[in-house]
């Protein structure tokens, strides 16, 4: 691992854990201290975090762990949904029992994910069973137009990971994607994908969720 791709890494795990909350300034020189580098490395991977939407780099001022608007994060919503549904109608003929076996396990596993998980521990599950879906699609430009939007809205996903309530939910609404793709129902499954991602973008814009804009 390079030193740039460890920097990245570390700096993602520590705003995706919720050490680095939003809106927080982010110093090279203490970052390369703390990381054992040089700075060299550590505006890599300021700049690769900034291309996933999790960094903002301000001109004259610095980076800053991002946020986001309600605007901006119901625009994502709505892009997603769109992306979402498309993914879903191309991957349906290619879904096997195999592949369905899989979601419902990994399903499963997320509904046994007790409370006192790190929040993490869920959005990595939650991805993970999103993007196995996808990637039955079989169209790589479509999965990482779809991962650059959930990279943009990480950190508000991630309050939602952190609520019982929304894991209850969302298990409740993978089982109704996965029940409408072992039917042969494709309709069904993208207004399932729908409700999912809508409820979910609820969630998020309630008053713990975005920010307003940071004044530049």
């Amino acid at each position: 691992m390079s030193a740039s791709d460890y920097v990245t890494r570390e700096l993602r795990a520590r705003i995706l854990d919720g050490f680095l909350p939003s809106s927080t300034h982010l110093d090279q020189q203490i970052l390369a201290d703390e990381m054992g580098v040089s700075t060299i490395p550590v505006r890599e991977g300021l700049r690769r975090l900034e291309a996933s939407g999790l960094v903002e780099i301000v001109p004259r001022r610095g980076a800053f762990v991002a946020g986001l608007t309600s605007k901006e994060l119901l625009e994502i919503s709505q892009i997603r949904q769109q992306l979402e549904e498309l993914a879903i109608r191309i991957a349906a003929p290619n879904i096997d029992p195999t592949l369905l076996d899989q979601l419902a396990d990994a399903n499963d596993r997320m509904a046994r994910l007790t409370p006192r998980a790190k929040p993490s521990q869920w959005f990595d599950m939650n991805r993970e069973w999103h993007f196995r879906l996808y990637q039955a699609a079989d169209s790589d430009l479509l999965v990482e137009m779809i991962g650059v939007l959930w990279d943009k809205s990480s950190l508000y996903r991630l309050g939602n990971a952190a609520r019982e309530d929304n894991r209850v939910k969302a298990v409740a609404e993978h089982a109704a994607v996965i029940d409408a793709l072992r039917s042969r129902d494709t309709a069904a499954a993208v207004r399932a994908i729908r409700h999912h991602i809508h409820r979910a973008a609820r969630d998020m814009l309630k008053p713990s969720g975005a920010r307003p804009a940071r004044d530049r």
